[in-house]
Formats: C-alpha cells, sequence, structure tokens
C-alpha cells in the first residue's frame, strides 16, 4: 500500500500499519481518540467508516485492532466475531494476534458490504467476558485479596510488635492496595474501566 502511515502507528505491526494505511487512503485516516484516556506509553486511534467506529489500540505494547458495529453497544473484536456462529465462549485474555485481528477488520472494510450479524449474540459474549473478568466472585481474585490481608496483618503486627518502620510502611501500602482491589470492581461498574 502506498499511502502514509500514520505516525502512532510506526512501532506497531505489518498488519496493523496497513490497516492505517488501507484507512487513510479510503479518505477515513485514524485520528487520535477524543474523550478517551490512555495510561503513558499506550494509545487510541479511531476512524469513522461506513462499517462502524474502527479502533486501533497499543495496551501494555500489544496492538490490536476491532470494530464499533451498528446495534453493538461495544467494539466487536475478531474472537467475538467466530464464536457468535458457533455459540463458543470467549477467552479472558482478549489476545487476539495482531494479523488476526487487522484481518477481521479489514475483511469487514473490503467487503461489498457488511456481512449479516446477530448483534445480539455480539453483545452477551462480550459481556459475558467482562463480567467473568471483572467478577468479584472469580478463585484468583480471592486469593490475591487472601495474600495481600495476609501480607498486610503479619506487616502491621511486626511494624507494632517489633517497632520497625519499614514493616508500618508495608502495612500501610498493603491497606492501600487492599482498598483498591476492594474498590475495583465498583469504579469499573460506575465508569466503565
Amino acid at each position: 500500500m502506498t499511502a502514509p502511515v500514520p505516525t502512532p502507528l510506526r512501532g506497531a505491526p505489518r498488519p496493523i500499519r496497513d490497516l492505517g494505511a488501507l484507512l487513510a487512503q479510503r479518505g477515513t485516516p485514524l485520528r487520535d481518540a477524543e474523550g478517551v484516556t490512555v495510561p503513558r506509553g499506550d494509545g487510541e486511534w479511531h476512524a469513522h467508516t461506513p462499517i462502524g467506529l474502527v479502533r486501533v489500540y497499543r495496551s501494555r505494547g500489544f496492538w490490536s485492532t476491532d470494530v464499533a458495529l451498528p446495534g453493538v453497544n461495544h467494539y466487536v473484536p475478531a474472537d467475538a466475531w467466530a464464536a457468535c456462529p458457533t455459540g463458543g465462549r470467549l477467552s479472558l485474555m482478549n489476545r487476539v494476534p495482531p494479523a488476526e485481528a487487522a484481518a477481521f477488520v479489514t475483511g469487514l472494510l473490503e467487503a461489498p458490504r457488511l456481512p449479516s450479524y446477530d448483534a445480539a449474540c455480539l453483545a452477551r459474549v462480550i459481556e459475558e467476558r467482562e463480567a467473568r473478568r471483572t467478577g468479584t466472585g472469580g478463585r484468583t481474585r480471592w486469593v490475591a485479596l487472601a495474600v495481600v490481608l495476609a501480607v498486610t496483618v503479619v506487616s502491621f503486627w511486626g511494624g507494632v510488635a517489633l517497632d520497625q518502620p519499614t514493616l508500618r510502611l508495608m502495612a500501610g501500602v498493603g491497606t492501600v492496595a487492599l482498598l483498591g482491589m476492594l474498590l475495583d470492581p465498583l469504579v469499573r461498574k460506575r465508569w466503565g474501566g
């Protein structure tokens, strides 16, 4: 492809850069996402296209892309698209390889018209994954809470009984970590994180 690659995509894998070039060629270049806050080092770019809002993003060094299709109140990744016809369940890892994600979005863009899809199914499988990922009943979450609680209690006791400022500091940090872990589901639910 001969279209220039948008500057933010220079470090992206080749399929993601090719998608950015294709979008620019079609007159719908990627632009910085407005109103989206991303952690330092990450990025998110959007392109308004006839099929919906295409999103390209970098999260903790991992590049991917998906699309907000009409009638679906979520960004639809390639694995959700593939799961609906088979009734599959999405992985909690949500790591569609960049080449597969770019091929999915490119295929939708290059199709003569948007293929038919079940918006309710797409929304359901994406929401199920999010509920499992952010749910408070997950075993891993409870184990992490128990470990942090145990370290915090032992640090507090050691800090007081042995008069160790370092252990008291660890108990304070552990308390803050516990509060963060307990409040995280509420924050995600309220602000959609």
